[in-house]
């Protein structure tokens, strides 16, 4: 906008839009005259003002500027006074505090600057620079009064609002009724949450609680549990196991939707309630919709009903209920008629058998289940002692120790009860002590895998028998011109998992006779080069510890009469000892015994032991019940002996050599006939002591 210059007829006027605006901000200034009416001025009335009208124009200027500092000063003390100790800048950029006085702006010089805006003397009434001076000190204080009220106002309110609330907080806790009030909520709250389920799901919910659901599902035409299963609960799903049971973890509580499923079977969905716990679902029973195909599952050896046993194919299985029957629901859709179905079936303990029928084949079909555990012997059928093993059915024969051609016939294997390894002694190394006496190397071998482990070497090593615990106990005899050696023999015992763990149990020149009895070695050591009074009848745990004196009487023989009692033969007088008891049970025998039985203890198990008689010509394998001590005769069969070991629970092998034939043969504990498995090679295995 053009600037507008003062007549010489208004020697007194200003820029009527800039000074319009300073009135408009600051009021009248006091030179004002009352207010006239003015004549409309035309765009192009404006001249330049004359030199004597310069001074009276400024001055009018000053004035006005002087007095309007003076005014915002005078406000800004006044709003300093009312908020205390804060600090605001007045127009010359002073800090104004309550103690200070505020100062009159002084007057603007009226001295033209270096650079006046018109080449002629003094300062019109509407100069830029004026003009703008005084525009930016009422804007500036403007805005700086403003902030300042805003900051105090703000203050003010949240100072006001936090102190308001607490006090309306004590005010009301103030109250005996408002405290009552508030009570009850809180009580209708907890009420209504613990009494009305959907509420109380939803706090618990929240909270992060969750729970579990156990659902049992069975087959509804066979009434066995199902494997497999798929069961979901609000998106949470697991899988039954072999008993038919699966277990959800972690779901939220309250309403959901229970949903079976299995292919072949008709899906089951239910609607349920998930609470706070267990939530036991019970048996749930699924229906088959598809192809069904009926087995009958038995023992090889007893020929009894094998329960629990598993079909399978593909994504169908079933078990065997307690009279071996078994019925596998498969989903055979898009299959043809002579579509080949394989279907194994499995069971703890026995070898996996695989059955294959066509899809159309509905008849009832048999299933005969074998031991897993295989028997291991020796053959020569090859010209050299080979380590075999093979099914108790005579089926997968293997070899896995190949000889070398150096054993000697006096070899021993000695499986182990119920376990994987055996312990096998033979010469097959040709190795030699210095003064070139054959040495007999003692292995562990594994049963599965064929492989050898060398624990011990001597001269001669003698196999006691295994304990409960798989340690093997053995004897070993020095290598070497020992004759005169006090320690010649030595009683070992070897920890089958850790062959560096082997202990010497006790030594002696000699040994007259060596039973094992459980996890107890019995031994009665020669007076032969004894270095001190070692002669006697000692007792040692199979793991070692001190040995308990019995007697100190020169022992010759050691007569295992019964399950518990040995009879003694001390220097020609017999004595009945009571196995583990203390020596004061030591009882004189009233006549010598003819009796000694080798017991072979079931390893698995706490009860039955086997043994070898000799009645009425036949040779009789029994089996020794601890609990009822009772014998039951398992085996009648002439030329039965040992090794005689357990193959499982219920499963024994033992030899047969009646100058006919030498075989391996196997029978059940539950029942059934003794069966060949194949012709082996004679060895020793676990047996009485022998002398040397």
């Amino acid at each position: 906008m053009s600037a507008k210059k003062a007549t010489p007829s208004e020697p007194d006027a200003v820029s009527d839009v800039d000074m319009d605006r300073i009135r408009d901000l600051m009021g009248p200034l006091p030179t004002d005259p009352a207010p006239v009416e003015k004549a409309p001025k035309s765009p192009k009335a404006n001249t330049v003002s004359t030199p004597s009208s310069a001074p009276a124009v400024a001055t009018a200027t000053n004035t006005a500027v002087a007095d309007a500092a003076q005014e915002a000063n005078e406000t800004l003390m006044a709003m300093s006074a009312d908020m205390g100790k804060s600090t605001i800048t007045k127009v010359d950029d002073a800090p104004i505090t309550p103690e200070r006085t505020p100062e009159v702006m002084p007057v603007v010089s009226s001295e033209p600057p270096a650079q006046p805006f018109l080449p002629t003397e003094g300062i019109v009434a509407d100069d830029p620079l004026v003009v703008g001076a005084v525009n930016d000190i009422v804007a500036h204080e403007g805005d700086e009064i403003l902030e300042a009220q805003d900051e105090k106002l703000a203050s003010e309110t949240e100072v006001e609002v936090k102190s308001g609330f607490r006090e309306s907080l004590r005010s009301l806790w103030s109250h005996k009724a408002f405290r009552w009030a508030l009570f009850v909520v809180l009580l209708a709250t907890i009420f209504t949450t613990a009494i009305v389920p959907q509420s109380r799901y939803f706090v618990l919910n929240t909270a992060g609680v969750r729970s579990s659901l156990k659902a049992t599902v069975i087959d509804s035409s066979t009434l066995q549990p199902l494997k497999n299963v798929d069961v979901s609960v609000a998106g949470v799903t697991a899988q039954t196991d072999s008993k038919g049971v699966a277990t959800l973890e972690h779901i939220k509580l309250g309403d959901a939707t229970l949903t079976i499923s299995k292919r072949a079977f008709t899906t089951i969905t239910r609607h349920i309630t998930v609470g706070w716990g267990s939530n036991p679902e019970g048996e749930i029973r699924l229906q088959a919709s598809g192809a069904q195909y009926s087995f009958v599952v038995t023992d090889f050896l007893s020929g009894k009903p094998v329960p629990k046993a598993e079909a399978s194919s593909g994504e169908g299985n079933a078990s065997s209920d307690k009279d071996g029957k078994l019925v596998l629901s498969l989903d055979t859709s898009g299959k043809a008629d002579s579509d080949i179905l394989t279907i194994q079936v499995t069971r703890d303990g026995y070898r996996t058998e695989t059955v294959k029928i066509t899809a159309n084949n509905k008849e009832t079909k048999s299933v005969v289940m074998v031991p897993a555990k295989k028997d291991v012997f020796v053959s020569k059928r090859s010209g050299k002692y080979d380590i075999y093993t093979i099914d108790v059915d005579g089926k997968n024969e293997q070899k896995i120790v190949s000889g070398t051609g150096l054993e000697r016939e006096d070899m021993a294997l000695a499986p182990q009860q119920n376990g994987d390894q055996a312990a096998y002694v033979a010469t097959r190394e040709n190795a030699r002590n210095s003064d070139g006496y054959l040495l007999s190397t003692l292995y562990l071998l594994d049963t599965k895998t064929g492989a050898l482990t060398k624990a011990d070497q001597s001269e001669q090593i003698q196999i006691i028998g295994w304990s409960s615990d798989q340690r093997l106990v053995y004897a070993k005899i020095a290598a070497g011109a020992s004759g005169a050696n006090p320690k010649r023999h030595r009683l070992m015992s070897l920890n089958a998992k850790n062959t560096t763990d082997n202990k010497e149990l006790a030594s002696a020149n000699s040994f007259n006779d060596v039973v094992m009895a459980g996890d107890k070695v019995l031994y009665a050591p020669s007076n032969a080069f004894q270095d001190g009074s070692k002669a006697g009848l000692y007792v040692v745990g199979s793991n070692g510890g001190t040995a308990l004196m019995v007697t100190d009487k020169e022992v010759y023989n050691i007569f295992r009469t019964d399950y518990e009692t040995v009879t003694i033969n001390a220097t020609g007088t017999y004595f009945t000892y009571k196995i583990g008891a203390a020596a004061s049970t030591l009882a004189p025998a009233t006549t010598p015994s003819s009796i000694n039985r080798l017991y072979i203890d079931n390893t698995a198990t706490s009860s039955p032991s086997l043994w070898l008689d000799k009645r009425d010509g036949k040779d009789l394998i029994l089996n020794y019940d601890k609990t009822t001590k009772k014998d039951v005769t398992i085996v009648n069969k002439n030329g039965a002996k040992p090794p005689l070991y357990w193959l499982n629970d219920t499963t024994i092998i033992f030899r047969v050599n009646d100058g006919k034939e030498t075989a391996d043969y196997v029978v059940s504990t539950l029942g059934g006939d003794a069966r060949k498995i194949q012709d082996v090679t004679d060895t020793s295995g676990i047996g009485r002591w022998y002398y040397y």
